[in-house]
């Protein structure tokens, strides 16, 4: 018992170390910098104890949207407020971003990130189960089921065009040189459009 303890602390460790070897090359670098290779020199460790937690670069790059399925979260905006509610759940994964800085945020959201384009992808026109999209979805079902959204709204288009929304407000904090106060700009259009 004690030996398994301290091999999960060992693996966790480890992990950690993988992750914050990932942050620090972004923040310095940009995420063009991330190879397999280059993280495990930051972390120190060897490169088979990074297959053993990730498949390749673009894996350990979605762990950082994945840590925690969005269907995990419970949300205090009552049902009743669908556009708060969904500015509340699409906040979690901006308040994430902004905490690896401005620098992670113009790194990560490019066209070359194929872990960003796997994270938003559908399959058989459904969103991934646990992204913030498929709970996005789920919201404004409920919300249309309540009473409380118009029932005539496709809930997989707005979730889609939410989406859109979120990943241009992130766009143009990446962008502007000034200050933008991203989260009254995702207030702003996230309650009108679903006004």
């Amino acid at each position: 018992m004690k030996d398994q303890k301290k091999l999960q602390s060992r693996q966790l460790e480890n992990k950690r170390k993988i992750i914050d070897a990932t942050v620090s090359l972004i923040k310095k670098e940009g995420v063009d910098s991330i190879t397999v290779r280059r993280v495990c020199d930051v972390a120190g460790i060897a490169t088979g104890t990074f297959y053993y937690y990730f498949k390749n670069k673009d894996e350990l790059l979605l762990s950082f949207i994945m840590e925690s399925s969005f269907e995990d979260f419970e949300l205090c905006t009552p049902l009743s407020d669908p556009a708060h509610r969904i500015l509340e759940l699409y906040t979690i994964l901006v308040d994430k971003y902004l905490s690896f800085g401005r620098e992670f945020m113009q790194s990560f959201y490019t066209p070359a990130n194929t872990a960003l384009a796997s994270y938003m992808s559908e399959i058989d026109g459904a969103f991934l189960p646990g992204t913030v999209m498929a709970r996005c979805e789920s919201e404004i079902r409920l919300a249309q089921e309540a009473g409380f959204c118009d029932a005539s709204i496709n809930a997989h288009e707005a979730s889609e065009d939410i989406c859109a929304i979120v990943k241009g407000a992130i766009f143009e904090y990446s962008l502007n040189c000034t200050a933008y106060d991203i989260h009254a700009a995702l207030a702003r259009m996230i309650t009108r459009y679903l006004a």
